[in-house]
């Protein structure tokens, strides 16, 4: 017998959020002020559809998924807030949603292959951007660091790791140069 859970677990929360974006930003190039107004307005649907693909049909009606799935609406209610904003001074044109990249290296015992999928490459003002969004709380003295050991040896900066490792994956698979990174 197959068992589901009745409550959203955390890293589903973040599915779900991810997987509306992507959904909405896949192929979109260039962003436009009424495209994201429009995202904005379809949002609360196609989550609460996403939603259903993860759980059973209709649980984010009660309960705690309800709140859960309040608490999702404000975040991209928020998050497409930004965007609009940005846009008012900036332009932004979506390169990948969802990217897969990957690198192989060899150490005199093994074949080692590095892989990851970045949830947004972007062009902002020029400048390309690796970009890693997160729906938990990020800190930002956790993403500087002085010693690039803390990387590797404080989970605290397992975050910065993370996204300078797509940075890097990306670079070599696309051979990009100046790249900015960020959560």
């Amino acid at each position: 017998i197959e068992q589901f859970e009745d409550v959203i677990s955390h890293k589903d929360f973040g599915t779900l959020i991810h997987n509306t974006l992507e959904s909405m930003y896949k192929n979109i190039g260039k962003l436009h002020e009424t495209k994201l107004q429009s995202f904005k307005k379809k949002s609360n649907d196609l989550l609460k559809s996403t939603f259903d693909k993860v759980y059973a049909k209709g649980s984010y009606q009660k309960g705690e998924n309800r709140i859960q799935l309040e608490i999702a609406k404000a975040y991209l209610a928020k998050f497409f807030d930004k965007e609009i904003h940005n846009l008012k001074t900036s332009q932004t044109e979506i390169l990948s949603i969802e990217e897969s990249v990957s690198s192989t290296f060899e150490t005199s015992q093994h074949k080692v292959m590095l892989k990851g999928k970045i949830d947004r490459v972007d062009e902002y003002d020029g400048d390309l951007r690796i970009i890693d969004l997160k729906t938990g709380k990020v800190e930002g003295k956790n993403l500087k660091f002085d010693d690039f050991e803390d990387l590797i040896s404080d989970y605290d900066y397992s975050k910065a790791f993370q996204i300078l490792f797509y940075a890097l994956l990306y670079q070599e698979k696309h051979q990009a140069k100046n790249i900015k990174a960020g959560i």
